[in-house]
């Protein structure tokens, strides 16, 4: 298959109108993929987000990290 244009979003829908033959796709969960009649073939790796901040900054003016940090953490799911 010739390569197009990049696709920006809902990559899901290439192979359903013929642009491409598999993906590389980012998931959470896997439901777009199943919506569209997809499957997975392989996984080519695991990810995970990290907030890094220098820890003389965290320390001296924790009411600039603080906040995020506290944010980010709140939005973890607790097995």
């Amino acid at each position: 298959m010739r390569p197009g244009p990049p696709l920006q979003s809902s990559v899901e829908l290439a192979p359903v109108l013929g642009l491409a033959d598999a993906i590389v796709d980012l998931v959470q969960s896997g439901k777009t993929l199943l919506a569209h009649h997809l499957v997975e073939l392989t996984t080519l790796g695991k990810a995970s987000a990290r907030l890094v901040a220098c820890r003389g900054m965290f320390l001296s003016e924790p009411d600039r990290i603080g906040p995020m940090a506290r944010a980010l953490t709140s939005l973890l799911r607790v097995p």
